[in-house]
């Protein structure tokens, strides 16, 4: 049923003129991570907002676990996409996913619509009660909790319209890459380390700049060492 993937960012959003630069780093992570699932994604940003959408055949189980390894997205919602066709048509896919999805409805929901374009005919409240009734007139024994609901419908009128109600939590942070450079200044006996690197991945830092240092302060030498700058690698965040 799913074709493509919303991802939501969370630090990257405050920043400012220079937001895009954030942005483009999270899509080459994004694009660098799905390298490793069977199939084909396209992964685009449009409005403040990020897509990996497939464009063959995948393995969504995969998909979902390459994306939360990619530091800087906060959360990773399934969504189906759809024309925009009318309203009739967007009820008929809205009750069709809330049947697909969640095949026990006795259950409590809440519809919350927001409109990026503002000419769609209808206001976000109007699309809200609208898909509710629909969704009740399906499915009787659905309830409505505007409060604490157990399923939280949501619907976005952009470009294309966003169908979905799954949000899988991603690691958060910034995108690898958006730290700039890094310098560590130890200093024992004359002693001084420099690290210079775009990041330095957990896997070299733990385990082989703790030998260097020890090694450094038992000679009780005046060095400094340089270390290359790091290469992505998924075994490094494993």
């Amino acid at each position: 049923m799913y074709k493509a993937f919303l991802i939501k960012y969370g630090e990257i959003g405050v920043k400012g003129k220079n937001r895009y630069l954030f942005e483009d780093a999270l899509v080459r992570q994004i694009r660098y991570a799905l390298k490793e699932v069977d199939g084909e994604f396209n992964v685009t940003k449009e409005n403040g907002r990020i897509y990996a959408t497939a464009v063959s055949d995948f393995d969504y189980d995969e998909a979902v676990a390459a994306l939360k390894r990619v530091f800087g997205i906060i959360g990773i919602c399934p969504v189906v996409q759809i024309e925009d066709n009318g309203f009739d048509d967007l009820a008929k896919h809205v009750v069709e996913y809330f049947d697909a999805t969640y095949p026990d409805k006795n259950i409590t929901f809440k519809v919350n619509a927001r409109r990026a374009r503002k000419n769609y005919p209808m206001d976000s409240m109007e699309i809200n009660m609208e898909l509710g009734g629909r969704l009740l007139d399906a499915f009787p024994e659905l309830k409505v909790d505007v409060h604490k609901p157990e399923v939280l419908l949501q619907v976005e009128i952009r470009n294309k319209i966003n169908i979905y109600s799954v949000e899988i939590p991603g690691p958060g942070g910034m995108p690898i890459g958006t730290a700039g450079k890094a310098m560590l200044l130890l200093s024992s006996k004359s002693v001084i380390l420099i690290l210079i690197s775009s990041y330095i991945p957990y896997s070299f830092s733990v385990r082989s700049s703790f030998s260097v240092i020890s090694s450094l302060v038992a000679s009780q030498d005046t060095k400094a060492v340089a270390l290359p700058a790091a290469v992505p690698s998924s075994s490094a965040f494993s």
